[in-house]
């Protein structure tokens, strides 16, 4: 069902949709390339990690989880857009835990850029990981010991996620798929 894909998706693959992208709509993305914002895609096939029981975190150290992998394709294109924007002191941001997972994956140490790339990855992004790619991060709201928080407490900084997560405001707030998210920008440096 059309409620059920982002806009942009295109290739089937994906036992779950990559969520973050439901809450653009065409006329979102135009409005953000009037603004001067650059749009580019990825491929990406989001795997059982998506789903509640999978990415439920059971142990109480959170650097020894493990999860599974998600195939990717990172254009040539989407890498040149990405690639030019960081030299030029562009921010990136990306739309969901996935995608980030995806562009960080891609990213070649040995030449220290966004490599256009394809396969699968279980990077697995927690705090103390370094992002080298990704800036911001536009995200749904992710219920608490799951992997997606995790990576969501890189971005904000544990103890603002916490403090954020502990308000009244966001708990009136729906969770997960087809709930409200939040755009996550970083400090320049930060990460």
């Amino acid at each position: 069902p059309d409620a059920y894909r982002s806009v942009f998706s295109k290739k089937y693959g994906s036992l779950e949709i990559p969520s973050a992208g439901i809450h653009f709509t065409w006329d979102l993305i135009q409005r953000i390339k009037d603004k001067g914002g650059l749009i580019s895609f990825i491929t990406l096939h989001v795997a059982s990690t998506e789903m509640l029981s999978n990415r439920k975190i059971q142990t109480k150290c959170v650097e020894e989880v493990t999860i599974n992998e998600e195939y990717y394709e990172v254009p040539q294109a989407t890498a040149d857009i990405i690639n030019t924007a960081k030299q030029n002191g562009g921010r990136i941001f990306a739309v969901g835990t996935t995608v980030t997972r995806c562009l960080e994956s891609a990213y070649s140490r040995e030449h220290n850029c966004l490599k256009a790339s394809s396969g699968w990855t279980a990077l697995y992004i927690h705090p103390g990981y370094q992002l080298k790619v990704v800036d911001c991060l536009l995200t749904n709201l992710h219920q608490p010991k799951t992997t997606h928080m995790v990576l969501t407490g890189q971005f904000a900084g544990v103890d603002l996620l916490m403090k954020a997560y502990a308000s009244e405001h966001i708990q009136s707030c729906k969770f997960d798929m087809f709930g409200d998210c939040m755009l996550i920008i970083q400090d320049e440096g930060q990460g």
